[in-house]
C-alpha cells in the first residue's frame, strides 16, 4: 500500500503498450491502470466501487488481474511473493492467488 493505492511490483517491465486489468463482469467496466517502470498502482476504492459480489450471501467477488496486451489478448498474471490486504470502507480487498493459480483481487465483507 502506498497512499491510497494497492502497488503491484513486477519483475519485469511490461511490454510496450501493454496494461494490467483487473477485469471485472459486465456492466461493470473493468480497472485499467498505466505502469510507471516496474510498479502498477490500483486505487483501493476503485477497486470496489459499483461492483457487486459474486455470491451475494457471503458478499465475495473474486476478479482475475491480466495483462491486456496490445493485440486485446489477455493473459494471466501469477502472484510471487507475498499478497496485501487492505480495508476500504466496509470491504476487505486482498491482491492474492486464485483458484488458478494466478493473480486476483478478491473482497469480501470485513
Amino acid at each position: 500500500m502506498e497512499g491510497g493505492d494497492l502497488v503491484l511490483r513486477l519483475a519485469e517491465a511490461l511490454p510496450a503498450d501493454a496494461r494490467l486489468v483487473v477485469a471485472r463482469p459486465d456492466p461493470t467496466p473493468d480497472l485499467t491502470s498505466e505502469p510507471t517502470g516496474r510498479a502498477v498502482r490500483f486505487n483501493a476504492c476503485a477497486l470496489v466501487a459499483g461492483d457487486p459480489p459474486d455470491d451475494p450471501v457471503t458478499g465475495v467477488a473474486e476478479r482475475a488481474v491480466v495483462m491486456l496486451r496490445p493485440d486485446r489478448r489477455a493473459v494471466p498474471v501469477l502472484l510471487a511473493g507475498d499478497g496485501a490486504t487492505v480495508v476500504v470502507g466496509e470491504r476487505l480487498v486482498d491482491f492474492a492467488v486464485g483458484w488458478n493459480g494466478c493473480l486476483v483481487v478478491r473482497q469480501s465483507s470485513r
